[in-house]
């Protein structure tokens, strides 16, 4: 598992595990961004997925919304077909995750809201992005 800073990144399968984790400065969420796109770089040949949990999440810079949406974009553009995330409790950070990612999404990307890490592993079991 790769530690960085305010984000926990595991590639599993086609899968890329995030957890974001406290405030996230521009240049952390930059970082991020770097070692997001060298993660995946292994299945974006494929259809690939990720978990966003964002549940200890805490508000950040505005000017992090862009490099995030930008992300979002280019994720989307090298095979990303579902997203499971597990949203933070409160609204205000909620609404802050859908700012961050307000791409036009493809009309073949699955997005689902999960209760927790189980759900969303076995909805990515059943999508077929995780095997045994």
């Amino acid at each position: 598992m790769l530690l960085h800073k305010a984000y926990q990144l595991q590639l599993e399968q086609r899968v890329l595990w995030v957890k974001a984790i406290g405030v996230s400065t521009v240049l952390q969420t930059e970082e991020y961004i770097k070692a997001f796109r060298e993660t995946v770089q292994p299945v974006v040949h494929e259809p690939w997925a990720v978990v966003l949990d964002m549940q200890l999440w805490q508000p950040s810079p505005a000017q992090s919304f862009a490099l995030l949406q930008e992300n979002s974009v280019w994720a989307l553009a090298r095979n990303l077909k579902h997203v499971e995330i597990l949203l933070p409790a409160d609204p205000i950070l909620t609404w802050q995750y859908l700012k961050a990612t307000d791409a036009e999404k493809p009309l073949d990307l699955t997005r689902h809201v999960a209760a927790n890490e189980e759900e969303a592993r076995q909805s990515l079991i059943q999508a077929g992005f995780i095997q045994f």
